[in-house]
């Protein structure tokens, strides 16, 4: 017997919104099942091997580096250090602002 998981742990392993997985159902990627017409079902074997195919394994070893290029670091800087990097430039806004009158 084939075991069948819910939309949520369907969104879990792919690392996409539940409304995705039902627009890629809909889509016709992978089947989806109605029990009892109001809960969706999906084989697990359906969304790993549709995980699989939208993301290849990876080629590297473990541990080896990565070369980032410099922009590239620069883009993630700003990318997870952005509520920081704007607070900030408003405390120093707010420094002048003070100090200035």
């Amino acid at each position: 017997m084939e075991k069948f998981i819910t939309l949520t742990e369907a969104a879990k392993i792919l690392g996409i919104g539940e409304e995705e997985v039902m627009k890629l159902a809909e889509k016709g990627e992978f089947n989806a099942f109605r029990i009892g017409g109001n809960f969706l079902r999906f084989k697990l074997k359906d969304i790993e091997e549709y995980k699989k195919k939208i993301s290849p394994p990876l080629k590297r070893k473990v541990g080896e580096k990565v070369n980032y290029t410099w922009k590239e670091r620069i883009y993630d800087i700003f990318y997870y250090y952005d509520f920081y990097i704007i607070v900030i430039l408003l405390i120093i806004i707010l420094l002048i602002i003070i100090y200035k009158f």
